[in-house]
């Protein structure tokens, strides 16, 4: 994304922390690719400030905090458990004045084991509580519980649907859709949407991604 620390939005942050616990809950390794098939990153033409959109009819979380109006002009602390003496490389000092793009991968763009894991999370069908997420993430046990008694809804009745009519039903097998499949999937959630995201990052951080 060529941007500082500091020059990305707080919310963005949260989306990408949360987007990790997520792919760790379900054993999923997070890739770059699979992060940009549910966001999308657009810098604001009226100041450096960059920020990521979610893409229109992959919604996955909700923004940690719906408005922030006190953190500019505030520090980024960047701390690692293991002694890196290439960290700052990886990291701009100072703001760019010329952040890049991404756009929304697609089905295409992905290879086979990130298609799976975007399958996984996108046939959940949840918008996942971003705060509640990084709160309880110091304990795995209550992140599991959360993510359990959400899902829990539409996994029973899905469930119970298919076990009764496909005894020898098993669950891995609703996770792994064609790339024909995911295509045809995302033009019936696109249809459905009619949020689509804006070029201004203050705006933008101030709608659900739903």
């Amino acid at each position: 994304m060529n941007v500082a620390p500091a020059q990305l939005h707080p919310n963005n942050w949260a989306f990408i922390r949360v987007f990790q616990i997520l792919c760790t809950h379900f054993d999923i390794t997070p890739t770059r690719n699979m992060l940009f098939y549910f966001f999308e990153f657009k810098p604001s033409k009226r100041t450096s400030r960059a920020s990521l959109n979610g893409v229109s009819g992959r919604g996955l979380l909700l923004l940690f905090q719906s408005s922030y109006k006190t953190f500019k002009g505030k520090f980024l602390k960047i701390q690692t458990d293991c002694p890196d003496s290439n960290l700052l490389t990886r990291f701009h000092l100072y703001w760019s004045p010329r952040p890049q793009s991404q756009t929304p991968r697609s089905v295409d763009d992905l290879k086979n084991n990130e298609l799976n894991g975007c399958t996984t999370l996108d046939h959940l069908d949840t918008i996942f509580e971003t705060s509640v997420l990084l709160k309880l993430e110091p304990q795995p046990s209550d992140v599991k519980v959360y993510i359990d008694v959400l899902l829990l809804h539409y996994f029973s009745i899905y469930s119970f649907f298919i076990l009764t009519t496909n005894p020898n039903f098993h669950a891995q097998k609703t996770m792994s859709l064609s790339r024909a499949d995911m295509r045809l999937r995302l033009k019936k959630k696109e249809k459905a949407t009619s949020i689509a995201p804006s070029d201004d990052s203050e705006k933008t951080d101030a709608l659900p991604l739903k």
